[in-house]
């Protein structure tokens, strides 16, 4: 998104206020609106201050590289001693299973500190309440990629309207099927994402018990 600031409006002042709705600093009663008035402002230096950035209440470089993780749906850290995937979930309100989702690399039995992992929040990553653009199509797929692995996109050509259009592929066998939907329908593929995750980590964890 380009620099905003008090008087901005459209699409990517809606994104701002998703992301500061996601952080916990905005909850104004006119909802995502794409205005950029007094509550985004008002919000937008309580996040700013919160991060330890200037509160000038503009939008710029370092606020929009601070917003992205919550646009994405999580954000990487690095293991410290002592942590369970148990104890992150909490810490940061998500869920084990999403945990193990993200990271497959990773033994929750021998987690080494210093290595990297990324923990997805515990939102939905799919918004409803936003209008839908290429650029919000574009998060969702890469933070559908940070969050299970086990997908995949391509680009395979470009709209009437010059827009990316863009392919999903789940897993790595030798089956393929093909489906031209809405862009919209990402939300479909979180939840056909979500289930296939849930899944192979119940599998992994009834594999350990089985071999403890």
């Amino acid at each position: 998104m380009d620099n905003l600031k008090y008087g901005s409006r459209g699409t990517d002042v809606e994104l701002l206020q998703l992301a500061l709705t996601r952080s916990g600093y905005y909850n104004s009663p006119y909802g995502i609106d794409g205005i950029f008035g007094a509550d985004t402002q008002n919000a937008v230096r309580r996040f700013q201050a919160a991060f330890g950035l200037a509160a000038d209440g503009i939008v710029g470089r370092d606020t929009k590289k601070a917003l992205l993780p919550f646009l994405l749906g999580g954000f990487a850290t690095k293991i410290r001693s002592g942590d369970t995937f148990y104890r992150l979930a909490k810490h940061y309100g998500t869920t084990i299973a999403a945990i193990a989702a993200a990271n497959p690399a990773l033994n929750p039995e021998k987690l080494v500190p210093g290595t990297e992992i990324y923990i997805p929040y515990g939102f939905d990553l799919v918004p409803s309440d936003v209008r839908w653009t290429s650029k919000l199509n574009e998060l969702v797929l890469e933070g559908l990629k940070l969050r299970y692995p086990f997908i995949g996109t391509e680009t395979y050509g470009k709209s009437v309207m010059g827009r990316p259009l863009r392919a999903v592929s789940i897993g790595a066998g030798s089956a393929e099927a093909f489906s031209c939907e809405r862009v919209d329908n990402n939300s479909a593929c979180a939840e056909i994402c979500r289930k296939l995750s849930e899944s192979i980590y119940q599998r992994e964890q009834h594999f350990r018990k089985g071999c403890a």
